[in-house]
């Protein structure tokens, strides 16, 4: 009865979570070039990551008074170490990397637009 009620005052926390993993990983600003494909999958398996260590510590919990602590423990710890992560200073990408991603979105734009311009049923 305890283990299930401490369960239900944490299940708020998961929320908060999730928003400070999303702004984490999405909340840096980036120019139009630059996708946000990568940042968008990491955001959601890090969301998924944290619900199932959520689960795993109510499983473990059971009926363990002594366990739970992890309860609230898990949830916070996320949020604490988003938060560390969006707030911390932003190191600059390598030039390199900034160049290989523009070089791949073009040749990626330069496709879409070559296949939306083709015409359909004629010759060339």
């Amino acid at each position: 009865m305890t283990t299930e009620l401490h369960e239900r005052f944490s299940q708020p926390l998961y929320c908060i979570a999730f928003g400070l993993i999303v702004f984490a990983y999405l909340g840096k600003a980036r120019t139009t070039r630059q996708s946000r494909g990568l940042a968008v999958v990491a955001a959601i398996a890090s969301c998924v990551l944290l619900r199932t260590a959520g689960f795993g510590v109510t499983a473990i919990s059971g009926g363990s008074t002594a366990l739970v602590g992890l309860l609230y423990a898990v949830p916070v710890s996320a949020s604490a170490l988003a938060l560390i992560s969006a707030f911390r200073e932003q190191r600059r990408q390598p030039k390199w990397l900034t160049n290989l991603q523009l070089a791949v979105q073009e040749r990626i734009d330069a496709l879409v637009d070559r296949l939306h311009n083709r015409r359909t049923g004629g010759a060339a």
